[in-house]
This record gives C-alpha cells, sequence and structure tokens, in this order.
C-alpha cells in the first residue's frame, strides 16, 4: 500500500507537533497578590470584639427584649464593611464577635438555619493620624431588630494601629571568587 506523499508529510507534521507540544512544560502561575502591609493583629480583633460584646450584651436593651419576649435574643452576625482598605481581615473579627456571643450568658448566637431576632452589623475605617496622634482603626457596630430594622445598641471603638514592621533587608548576594 502506498501512501499519498502529501498524507505522509502531514504525518510527519503531526508527530513532530505533537512532541514538541508535551516537551514543553506550561507556564507557572502567577504568585498570589501580595497581603497589603496592615497594623491590624489577631489579638486587636479578639480585644474589641471581647470589649464591644460585653458592652452590647450588658445594654438596657437585652432585658428589655428578655422582659418582653420571656427569653434570651438570638443574634446573628452580619455583613462588617471594610472602609480599611483591606487592612482589617473582617471575618477574623466576625468569627471573634461570634466566640464571643457563643459564650454569653446573655444572649444565644445565631446558629446555621436559625432564625435571629436582630443582627449586629458595622463597619470598620482606617482614620490618619494628626498632629503627632497615630493612626487607628474605628470599628462601629450596631444591633437592630430584624422585624423593624429599630436600632437597638450601637457602639464605636478605637483600636490604635500597630506600624509594621519594615521587611528585612535583602539578604547579600554570594561572592564570586
Amino acid at each position: 500500500m502506498r501512501l499519498a506523499p502529501s498524507l505522509l508529510a502531514f504525518l510527519a507534521l503531526a508527530a513532530v507537533g505533537g512532541t514538541a507540544c508535551r516537551g514543553t512544560p506550561p507556564p507557572p502561575p502567577p504568585p498570589p497578590p501580595a497581603k497589603p502591609v496592615t497594623g491590624w493583629s489577631d489579638s486587636a480583633g479578639r480585644d474589641a470584639a471581647r470589649s464591644l460584646m460585653e458592652a452590647a450584651t450588658a445594654h438596657a436593651w437585652v432585658a428589655r427584649f428578655r422582659e418582653i419576649n420571656g427569653r434570651m435574643p438570638v443574634i446573628e452576625v452580619a455583613a462588617i464593611e471594610d472602609r480599611s482598605g483591606d487592612q482589617v481581615p473582617v471575618e477574623a473579627l466576625q468569627a471573634d464577635l461570634l466566640k464571643v456571643l457563643g459564650a454569653s450568658d446573655r444572649v444565644l448566637a445565631a446558629g446555621p438555619g436559625q432564625v435571629a431576632d436582630v443582627a449586629l452589623s458595622g463597619r470598620i475605617s482606617l482614620t490618619a493620624g494628626v498632629a503627632g496622634r497615630p493612626s487607628w482603626f474605628q470599628v462601629d457596630l450596631r444591633i437592630s431588630d430584624r422585624k423593624s430594622g429599630e436600632a437597638l445598641w450601637y457602639n464605636g471603638l478605637e483600636v490604635k494601629r500597630v506600624e509594621p514592621l519594615p521587611p528585612p533587608p535583602p539578604a547579600p548576594a554570594p561572592a564570586k571568587g
């Protein structure tokens, strides 16, 4: 059986092209973007959550709710808006808030599928320091009735921004010689 010259040429090119494609590895994926330099620490989040939730659960709205409804209020940790330029790990702060609420003997933290009576929401912003004062994060939270939207409690807290350490100097190049 004789193959046409054009078919032989096609088969030869396909064989060469196939091995060339297999021999070249794909380029590596780009590195993830660098995290922004931040002055927020994990302990700052835990301390802010504890301080704000102690104030919220000690407030008169809790006693009023219990008096009217005969039970503890169920709180949902809702959206917290990040106005810090991605310097605060908002999800970690929400987890800290939920942990503090879950340990409270005055309120209940809403679990999956549980209907909440009130919602905890807020925002975090970064304020630049002026006149020698260091910059700080402002954490503002509010608790609102889920049905009426009425604000039952609101409070804010300043969290000092910790100046991040500068990056280490590059390692010296090995001496040639």
